[in-house]
């Protein structure tokens, strides 16, 4: 199928994996795929990007940044903000500034003994068809992820729960990834929204004391051009 620019999410790391990201997530941009994500995180993190996206009804560009840190009121839990700015010419205009919460959960009672992560985004989100009037709403992001035996993640998240914006609304992923030898990362995600369905596959690789990682994937079908993605970090 082919995905609008609406469904374009930021993080050079998730690019180079096909954003193939709900499972990991676990980097600043993290919050954009996967909110859960940035639970347990050690240190505080700030990030920028610009980004450039070619399809035949106009490129895409955008910008965005992003900032998490521990909470320390709650130990495992995290806080943030960002803003992510996409325009396709022709096509549209989409700015969110969202707020980020995530943290870290054990449930010994349940059986469930290693921690897993919950989060939320709280977004205000400006939509702006071309020739037609902006609309500015309210949207939510959730998500759980957690890790599996044999070095395994799974993860599932909902994005852009709004209503009258205009877009189709919400996405649901699910997300798994696996990790051999701390070294090669597989990872797949599932994207189920009203009227599209996308699949995307990635893998990275770890090299030379796991310091420079090589990054592949299957490209966002922006306007239904398939593309093949390759990073390196």
């Amino acid at each position: 199928g082919a995905a609008g620019f609406p469904d374009l999410l930021p993080g050079a790391r998730a690019a180079g994996m096909g954003t193939a990201y709900a499972a990991l997530s676990d980097d600043v941009w993290g919050i954009f795929h996967n909110p859960a994500g940035s639970a347990r995180s050690p240190f505080p993190q700030l990030g920028t990007t610009l980004g450039r996206h070619l399809a035949p009804r106009g490129d895409a560009v955008y910008h965005a940044w992003a900032y998490t840190r521990p909470f320390p009121v709650r130990p495992g839990s995290t806080v943030g903000a960002g803003f992510f700015g996409l325009q396709q010419s022709a096509v549209g205009e989409k700015n969110e500034l969202l707020l980020h919460y995530a943290e870290s959960f054990t449930l010994p009672r349940y059986y469930i003994t290693k921690p897993f992560n919950a989060g939320a985004n709280f977004k205000i989100v400006q939509m702006a068809p071309p020739g037609k009037p902006s609309k500015l709403g309210l949207s939510l992001d959730g998500g759980v992820l957690a890790d599996v035996p044999n070095d395994g993640r799974v993860g599932l998240a909902f994005s852009d729960l709004n209503t009258g914006l205009g877009v189709p609304s919400p996405t649901l992923t699910l997300g798994g990834a696996w990790t051999w030898d701390r070294r090669v990362t597989l990872a797949a995600d599932l994207r189920l929204n009203p009227g599209i369905t996308q699949f995307s596959p990635g893998v990275e690789w770890a090299l030379f004391q796991r310091l420079p990682h090589l990054r592949a994937g299957q490209g966002f079908r922006l306007d239904g051009v398939g593309s093949l993605s390759l990073g390196v970090g």
